[in-house]
C-alpha cells in the first residue's frame, strides 16, 4: 500500500459537523487538490462512499472501468446522484471507506514526500477550523507525526486513547519476543509513553519528527 496517513471523524455522539461546513471543508479540499503537487495520492476525505450496485450492471456486460466511467459521468450532472439510486445502480453508505461507524474518513498515500504530509496535515487544521465540533483523529505510517494526534479548532494534541492501544499491544509483543527483539519493543513503548507527558508548551515540537515543510 505505502506509506499512508490516515483520517477520521468518528460518529461518537459528539462530534457534529453541519451541511454548511461540510461544504467549506469540500471547497477547501478541492483547492488543496487542485493548487498543489501531489507526487502520489491526493486527498480523499469523504463523508459517504459510493459503489456501484454490481447485480444491476451484470446484463450491461461492462468491464469494471466502464461502470465507473458512467457513475462519475452521471454524478456529475444535477440530480445525478439521486437517478442512479433511483435505478438501483449504485449503493451509499455513511462515514467514508471507514463505514458507518465514523462521519467522515479518508487516506493519503503520500510514500516518502514529507511536502505531500505537510500538505495533509496543514489542510487537516484549516478543516478543523471550519467545523470546530469535530475532532479528527490523525495517524501516519511514516516519520512526519511522532504519535497519532487528534486536532480539534486547530489545535493538534496526542490521541491518548489511540497511544495507549498502541502500547499495550506492543506490550503484547514484548511478552511474546525472544530475547534479541526485547530492546526493539521496549524502545517504542518508552517512545510513545512520553507523548502522554507532553505539556502545551512542549507540544508542537514533539508531535513532528520531521520539521514543518514551507511550501
Amino acid at each position: 500500500m505505502g506509506r499512508t496517513i490516515h483520517y477520521l471523524v468518528e460518529d461518537d455522539g459528539q462530534n457534529r459537523i453541519t451541511d454548511a461546513e461540510w461544504q467549506k471543508i469540500e471547497e477547501l479540499h478541492e483547492k488543496y487538490n487542485a493548487d498543489f503537487k501531489w507526487s502520489c495520492e491526493r486527498l480523499s476525505l469523504e463523508r459517504f462512499s459510493i459503489s456501484p450496485h454490481w447485480s444491476a450492471w451484470d446484463e450491461t456486460g461492462l468491464r469494471v472501468g466502464e461502470v465507473w466511467r458512467r457513475i462519475t459521468a452521471e454524478l456529475q450532472k444535477p440530480n445525478g446522484m439521486q437517478s442512479l439510486l433511483e435505478h438501483g445502480l449504485i449503493e451509499v453508505s455513511k462515514g467514508g471507506y471507514r463505514g458507518s461507524k465514523y462521519l467522515m474518513s479518508g487516506f493519503t498515500k503520500v510514500r516518502d514526500d514529507e511536502y505531500n504530509a505537510n500538505l495533509v496535515i496543514e489542510f487537516l487544521i484549516k478543516a478543523s477550523f471550519l467545523a470546530p465540533r469535530i475532532k479528527i483523529k490523525v495517524s501516519d505510517e511514516g516519520d512526519y507525526l511522532a504519535c497519532p494526534v487528534i486536532i480539534q479548532n486547530g489545535i493538534m494534541k496526542p490521541d491518548e486513547t489511540e497511544i495507549k492501544s498502541q502500547i499495550a499491544y506492543w506490550k503484547t509483543r514484548l511478552n511474546e519476543s525472544p530475547a534479541n527483539e526485547m530492546e526493539f519493543w521496549i524502545g517504542l513503548i518508552a517512545k510513545y509513553k512520553q507523548y502522554l507527558e507532553l505539556d502545551d508548551s512542549r507540544m508542537d515540537n514533539a508531535i513532528f519528527m520531521t520539521p514543518l515543510v514551507k511550501g
